[in-house]
């Protein structure tokens, strides 16, 4: 899966468990061992067992281009357990124009 900068993608994760026992959340966008951008379930969108994270143009834009971006949540449940998976990697692609369209 490609990010492209300047865009306004949306990911979806799919999880085990329901998300309704989710109390905090953290999705974590790192590239060049450094965290870039950090979501929280605040800025989430969170159904049965299905979390939703969009980026805005001013996120995306903060990637290097031909760089690697690790994504990763962790989440806290009301039971005191925290999950997390694996990290999804994402190439990003390069974008010609970096203007923040309004």
């Amino acid at each position: 899966m490609a990010l492209i900068p300047g865009t306004t993608p949306t990911h979806t994760l799919n999880l085990s468990i329901d998300t309704g026992t989710i109390r905090k959340l953290r999705i974590t966008y790192e590239q060049l061992g450094r965290t870039v951008i950090e979501k929280t379930e605040k800025e989430a969108s969170m159904s049965g067992k299905k979390i939703e994270v969009t980026l805005t143009q001013e996120d995306t834009l903060k990637f290097y281009k031909n760089q690697k971006v690790k994504v990763q949540l962790r989440a806290l449940t009301a039971s005191g357990t925290v999950v997390s998976h694996k990290p999804i990697v994402l190439d990003v692609d390069e974008v010609l124009n970096k203007e923040v369209l309004v």
